[in-house]
């Protein structure tokens, strides 16, 4: 979904769209981190599994929030023409 609604975004020329797919993406990483730690806590007894996967995915999204801050974050092969602001 998240790819679909960032074609969508590169191909409307929406940075927002651009946005919402790159944290859909992220929450889509994070709730699969918390069902692999769960299952590694329940099944194997791993509790520090959580501290791991909370560094990881605070990692990513460190990464995510520089490259939107720096601009990089936008579509590769066409102009944005309209803003999260003017929407």
């Amino acid at each position: 979904m998240a790819g679909a609604k960032r074609r969508a975004g590169v191909e409307l020329g929406i940075a927002c769209e651009i946005a919402d797919a790159r944290q859909l993406l992220l929450c889509a990483w994070l709730s699969g981190a918390m069902r692999l730690v769960l299952a590694a806590n329940a099944l194997l007894g791993w509790a520090w599994a959580d501290s791991v996967a909370a560094l990881v995915v605070a990692g990513v999204a460190i990464r995510e929030g520089a490259e939107a801050w720096s601009g990089e974050a936008g579509p590769t092969n066409s102009t944005v023409i309209i803003s999260c602001a003017s929407l």
